[in-house]
């Protein structure tokens, strides 16, 4: 995902992400913006065959929801993340996840998709301090541009 595809649906104005390598095999690009206090993160993970990222979608979905709250929250902050399957044309499986929360008068609020198409999970998300996160429509419908590039 490009960061003008980022910028979009989160309202913010992205630079270049920043690479990270993640445990397990899985790559992260995370874009900010300090002046909106906005937090867009993209990780992709490729499984050696679709029925190995079938066995591993629950822990490649938790994974990236740990790192998420890892991300936005204070450590000792709780936040519950509500998450729903839906339909997404190509996808072996997709989900959307929502929470918010507050801390010390700010107000916290996150959405991530997540997607398995063959052997190839991803997963993007918007943080966005004390104003509300990029709607599931929009993001469900990025989910199906991103899935339109994969092999």
């Amino acid at each position: 995902m490009t960061a003008a595809e980022a910028s979009s649906l989160s309202g913010a104005s992205f630079s270049a992400g920043t690479e990270q390598a993640n445990s397990g095999g899985s790559n992260t690009c995370v874009y900010t913006d300090s002046q909106t206090g906005t937090l867009f993160e993209v990780t992709v993970a490729i499984a050696s065959d679709a029925g190995t990222a079938q066995a591993e979608w629950a822990q490649e979905e938790t994974q990236a929801q740990n790192q998420l709250v890892a991300r936005a929250f204070a450590s000792g902050f709780h936040v519950t993340i509500n998450v729903s399957d839906f339909s997404l044309t190509g996808a072996d499986r997709a989900a959307v996840g929502t929470g918010t929360g507050s801390f010390n008068g700010v107000t916290i609020a996150g959405i991530a998709v997540y997607a398995l198409k063959g052997p190839i999970f991803f997963t993007f998300s918007d943080l966005r301090l004390n104003s509300p996160a990029a709607g599931a429509t929009a993001m469900q419908g990025q989910a199906a541009t991103v899935l339109t590039r994969l092999p």
